[in-house]
């Protein structure tokens, strides 16, 4: 989020000039706080702005392990929807 960042050079001029305005003293204040209770508050503020001005999408994608047996067909793993399987597509298969 700093103007300086790699993600605000990709994003352009418009990105550096509101991270100038917006996030640069914040991000720097947060570095330099000694005061885990201040720099907390610190981040606070930039991950409320950062979601109030829509900067980006973040995105989580967990990482698990699913284990099924042989015999299971057409399962697709979507991490947007990690819990949500589609059971009409699974079936089984004969061996």
């Amino acid at each position: 989020m700093h103007s300086a960042g790699t993600f605000a050079g990709y994003c352009g001029q418009g990105l550096i000039d509101l991270a100038k305005e917006k996030f640069d003293a914040l991000i720097d204040a947060g570095i330099k706080a000694t005061d885990p209770a201040e720099r907390e508050k610190i981040y606070h503020e930039l991950q409320r702005l950062y979601v109030d001005l829509a900067i980006g999408m973040p995105f989580m994608e967990p990482t698990t392990h699913r284990v099924m047996r042989d015999w299971v067909q057409g399962f697709e793993y979507c991490p947007a929807y990690a819990a949500n399987y589609d059971l009409y597509k699974i079936s089984k298969v004969q061996k």
